[in-house]
């Protein structure tokens, strides 16, 4: 009887420390999941305009570009985050920026990569249009490697802003990023370009989890 007690509870003991490892393992993956971030900001060479882009900036107002990979679901949160910046804080007409879209996708992709969830959230912004970026062309000149990336640029083409606008991967509420977004957008006074970390799916990663909802 004692033999088959102790058995019992050596059991129980080693149950217990299997499901403590993997509960601390889970919680490790997923944290490094929601605050992994590619570090855009330490590629930035330039404060300028690219002079070899195919894309224009305005001539008479600020310029927003957002880089997304179509098929990445945590960008939502990102341009949930962006509309907020532009329809909830009181932007007046001249404070609004001309929004460009830029999605990157593989030469020969499938039309599906151009209706998801993202791409048509996206499409909504204020005064956004799209520009779809096959092999990531544009995203590489403008030194973006993370969906959800946001750089803000004056109407000469200096650059205002460069980051994410979100606190952690696909995460919606208050962050700094949206703080310096929308202070570049309405302080006339030229501040020191801000920026802030990017956490998403990489730009130029050809596939993505399918996800609920999501058009293929």
């Amino acid at each position: 009887m004692k033999l088959s007690e102790n058995i019992s509870r050596l059991t129980w003991r080693l149950a217990i420390a299997l499901w403590a490892v993997g509960t601390l393992g889970a919680w490790v993956w997923a944290t490094n999941y929601e605050f992994t971030s590619y570090s855009d900001n330490q590629f930035i060479v330039s404060e300028n305009w690219p002079d070899s882009s195919n894309i224009r900036h305005a001539e008479d107002r600020a310029t927003l570009l957002c880089f997304i990979h179509p098929r990445c679901p945590c960008t939502r949160a990102s341009v949930h985050e962006i509309g907020r910046v532009l329809t909830g804080t009181g932007l007046t007409e001249g404070q609004q920026p001309n929004v460009i879209v830029v999605a990157s996708m593989p030469v020969g992709a499938s039309d599906d990569w151009k209706d998801t969830p993202t791409v048509r959230q996206a499409s909504e912004l204020p005064r956004a249009e799209l520009f779809w970026d096959e092999n990531g062309v544009e995203s590489k000149r403008f030194e973006m490697v993370t969906s959800g990336a946001v750089r803000l640029y004056d109407r000469d083409g200096q650059l205002l802003f460069s980051g994410g606008v979100t606190a952690s991967r696909g995460h919606q509420g208050d962050n700094l990023g949206c703080d310096f977004l929308y202070q570049c957008l309405t302080d006339a006074n030229r501040q020191p370009m801000m920026s802030t970390p990017v956490f998403g799916c990489r730009i130029h990663a050809e596939t993505q989890p399918k996800v609920a909802g999501e058009t293929r």
